[in-house]
């Protein structure tokens, strides 16, 4: 998985929490609740769909025709003096259908009123996109049902790949459930990685009174894990009171990617992403980068604009990581069994140049650091290595993440610090810092839009 930078010269971005932004192929119908993952479905008591009507009575409160719903089949909750919320749990809402898949997707100017069925969405280069929630309240007692305090949030994943997964968050004060999820894949039509930004002020929320929509706060990502997302008030239960948030992402295609992974160094092991290690262990890091564009051959000569000319790659250490001195090597199709990059020790200083690559051509570089205690804290640390590749003016970057705990005696074990965004760069390869930031629930990667 790569992260995207994309400009002339990388201002600092947003740090915000994450764990892992990227994953390729997906599955959709990840619905699920903080109430141990999932609590059941339930049904719409209706013996005819079509009579399966809302009623309004003199005290503005609604009810299903029955009065009741069923968590399973023949199993039937009465809302009879039952006032809790609940979110998005009927699997035969009479006009939305499964409520369940409330995060969907659709081309841009497409009706958001409309059908949205899908869990997933083949997106173009260039395009843009809009990413919809519906959000009901499901108790049929009207006001007197009222979720406090509802927010809804959007994870827009930092990362590239051929397919990506965007959640949707509907999170409450006192529902029965605080936070519901589902989440769309958008999918690469051709199978060349890419990555979606989030159109900045693009947010919007519509319910019955307005179906034309009132612009939302853009925290509904920015502000998706400090804060929940962006209020949308109170809502009341029973259909009159739904609402739908929208916001738009533009889909661009990678013209090349870099992926990072580790191992233990002397090991024949798979490389990984995460691995557990203690002070003293030498880590051998694989960084894999790939010219992504298509390939495309006129009058028996490569296409020229496809070749990607004095690609740069660079790798930022942890504090707690120290170099292994003449172990950065280089694998392409020039250098089949390998070559000592030198001078050595550039990768960690002003990058180095791994030559030119025409499309789908790749190449592998190789280094080996040592877990030393320079600064762990006591209890769980996150040792974050941070590689990036850049050809012109275009920059990607991915992690690894070594763990590693560090026993202190009569000292309390912190929380487990997970990675940021990773370091800014400017072209001439000057680090910003990075951060460790301590997870609180769900991630959400704010990043700067891309156009």
């Amino acid at each position: 998985m790569n992260k995207v930078i994309k400009t002339a010269a990388v201002a600092v971005a947003t740090l915000a929490v994450a764990t892992s932004a990227i994953v390729s192929p997906l599955t959709a119908s990840a619905w699920s609740d903080n109430i141990q993952g999932g609590r059941p479905a339930y049904r719409l008591d209706c013996t005819d769909p079509t009579k399966c009507k809302i009623k309004k009575v003199k005290n503005n409160k609604c009810y299903e025709t029955a009065g009741k719903a069923c968590e399973t089949e023949g199993d039937y909750l009465s809302f009879a003096g039952n006032n809790q919320p609940f979110f998005n749990s009927f699997i035969n809402n009479p006009n939305y259908g499964d409520e369940r898949n409330f995060v969907t997707a659709l081309p841009e100017g497409a009706d958001i009123h409309g059908p949205w069925n899908s869990n997933e969405l083949t997106v173009e280069d260039g395009k843009t996109y809009t990413i919809r929630a519906y959000i009901h309240n499901d108790n049929p007692n009207g006001t007197a049902a009222v979720a406090k305090n509802t927010r809804v949030a959007f994870n827009i994943p930092v990362g590239s790949s051929t397919g990506i997964e965007v959640g949707g968050y509907i999170n409450s004060d006192n529902a029965n459930a605080t936070q519901v999820f589902d989440n769309v894949i958008l999918k690469s039509n051709d199978n060349r990685a890419f990555h979606i930004t989030y159109v900045d002020g693009s947010a919007m929320v519509y319910d019955k009174g307005n179906l034309s929509g009132t612009p939302l706060s853009d925290d509904v990502v920015k502000k998706a894990a400090s804060a929940g997302g962006a209020s949308i008030g109170d809502i009341a239960g029973c259909f009159e009171y739904t609402k739908i948030v929208t916001i738009k992402v533009k889909v661009s295609y990678d013209n090349f990617t870099i992926d990072k992974k580790m191992r233990l160094a002397g090991t024949d092991d798979e490389f990984v992403e995460e691995l557990d290690v203690k002070v003293g262990d030498k880590v051998e890091f694989k960084i894999s980068y790939k010219n992504a564009l298509p390939y495309h051959k006129t009058n028996n000569a490569l296409n020229e604009a496809n070749i990607q000319h004095n690609v740069m790659i660079r790798d930022i250490l942890p504090n707690n990581m120290v170099y292994v001195p003449n172990t950065t090597r280089l694998f392409n199709a020039n250098y089949q069994k390998g070559t000592l990059l030198s001078p050595d020790g550039d990768l960690f200083t002003k990058a180095v140049n791994i030559g030119n690559y025409g499309p789908q051509s790749n190449g592998y570089v190789f280094f080996t650091a040592e877990v030393v205690d320079k600064s762990l804290e006591c209890g769980n640390n996150a040792l974050v290595n941070w590689a990036q590749a850049t050809v012109g003016n275009e920059v990607h970057q991915d992690r690894a993440v070594a763990h590693t705990t560090k026993v202190c005696e009569n000292e309390p074990t912190p929380e487990i610090k997970l990675p940021t965004a990773g370091p800014v760069v400017t072209l001439g390869g000057a680090v910003a810092a990075g951060t460790i930031v301590t997870a609180a629930g769900y991630f959400i990667m704010s990043r700067r839009a891309l156009r």
